[in-house]
């Protein structure tokens, strides 16, 4: 969460963002793969360097599921949530 909080707003590289989690660039580079995987983030590369950036569409509907879910809870007054895939 950290992660993608950090890269919100800036596209930043692997360096930086390491750097600002005070992360090896191993564990960094694993984290940015399976965010990358879930298609929440996007990359560009810009010479040497691959900057990244939050993929916004696809957060938002992740925001979407995550309130709908929310929201049936609620009106369910069940004290369990059934997780289903979207």
């Amino acid at each position: 969460m950290a992660l993608i909080k950090l890269i919100l707003n800036n596209e930043l590289c692997v360096n930086d963002i390491k750097n600002c989690l005070n992360l090896a660039q191993p564990k960094v580079s694993m984290l940015l793969k399976e965010l990358r995987d879930l298609k929440l983030i996007l990359s560009r590369v810009d010479g040497k360097k691959r900057y990244y950036s939050v993929n916004r569409p696809v957060i938002n509907q992740y925001l979407i599921g995550i309130k709908k879910i929310i929201s049936d809870f609620e009106s369910n007054g069940s004290d369990e949530i059934i997780v289903r895939r979207i």
